[in-house]
Formats: C-alpha cells, structure tokens, sequence
C-alpha cells in the first residue's frame, strides 16, 4: 500500500470520526458514565437475589449490579445507570412489603454521579504518556540523526499524532464506551506509531547507504 493511499484511508477516518463527534459525542460507557448507587441495609439480614428480583421489576431494562457488603450480610449496594424518584419510591415501597419494613428513601444510601467528561478520563494519563512520547522521539531523532535529528523528531510525533486520531475516530464511528480498553488501546496504537517510523527509517537509512556507496 502506498502512502498516498494510507494517508488517505487515514484522512477518511479522522474526518468521519469528527463528524460523529458532533453527531454523537463520546460514549463514555458505564465505567465513565453517571450512575446511581442505592444502599440497601437491613439488620435482620438482606438476601442479594431477593432484592436483585425487586430491582429487576423496578429498574426493569436496566443492567443493575448488586453487591454485598456488610459481612454478615445486612446491606446490599445496588449500581444503576440511572434511577428517578418514582423508581426509587417504587423500590421502597417494595422492600418495606418484602422485609415488614417501613423505610423511606432516606432510609436509602443514595449517591448519583455525573457522567465524567472526554477530559477528565484522559487527565490522569496525559502526563505519563507525553513524557513516554518525548522520550522515544528524541531516542529516534538520536538514533537516526543521520535522516536529520530534529526532522526525525517531528516525524515520530506527526506519526503518534496521526495514529491517536484515529483510534479516537475508531470510537467514535463505532461508537465503542471508553471504559478500561481504552488505555491498552492507547498503548497499542502508541507501539504501532513507533514500529511503523522505525521501520520506515530503516528502509531510508538503508536507501541511503546504497546512494552513497553506487
């Protein structure tokens, strides 16, 4: 494939992966995306299916995770995508007949999360993958100042650049949550940035040694 074709396969790319931006926006998954936590606590014991069974008729649709953590089995923590008044009034009113309780939903430890933004995910893994970015431009600008120190360093970050842009775009096309896969992913588009001007400098490094010896 020539470069030519490739840089535009990767211009194609980029620009659906921006008009998909603003079409869609990031899926930032369940991980990433605001959530609802409800606290579930009964000192004469709670049974995790029993009240799996009521968030299920409740929050029906809703992919709920339930686990126990008083040790004795006294409180279930349940995590929703989302959870309004009624359902939760609703999930009250079903434990108090469930249990002989008669809780309200202040009874409940409720805590309701924003979706966290594109920015704040990326935050925590900027600085670490900048410094490892720099770092590697500048063992390819050395090791290959025979092509032009500084012209080799620009070409590493161009290809990382590029190569970032599109795994970006690739979420945003197929509209892929940015949960935990996303740092692998980062990392593996990051070694094939490397490996592709690498191997690129080899075949011109090696050019070059023919031009100079014919």
């Amino acid at each position: 494939m020539s470069k030519k074709i490739l840089y535009g396969i990767i211009a194609i790319i980029i620009v659906a992966g921006i008009v998909m931006f603003f079409v869609n926006g990031f899926n930032v998954g369940n991980i990433y995306g605001s959530y609802t936590k409800i606290g579930f606590y009964n000192e004469n014991s709670v049974n995790r299916d029993e009240v799996a069974q009521i968030v299920n008729e409740v929050f029906e649709g809703q992919e709920a995770m339930l686990q126990d953590v008083e040790y004795f089995g006294e409180m279930v923590l349940i995590t929703l995508p989302t959870a309004t008044d009624e359902q939760i009034d609703n999930f009250v009113a079903k434990v108090n007949e469930k249990y002989t309780l008669e809780y309200d939903r202040d009874d409940l430890d409720i805590l309701t999360m924003p979706s966290l933004t594109f920015t704040e995910i990326a935050s925590p893994y900027v600085l670490p993958i900048a410094i490892s970015i720099v770092l590697s431009a500048l063992y390819i600008g050395i090791r290959y100042r025979a092509l032009g120190m500084w012209k080799m360093i620009g070409k590493t970050i161009l290809a990382v650049i590029l190569v970032q842009a599109v795994l970006v775009s690739i979420y945003l096309i197929l509209n892929l949550p940015l949960d935990i896969s996303i740092v692998p992913a980062v990392l593996i588009a990051l070694g094939i940035a490397f490996l592709y001007v690498t191997n690129d400098n080899n075949h011109l490094l090696d050019a070059k040694k023919v031009e100079a010896e014919a």
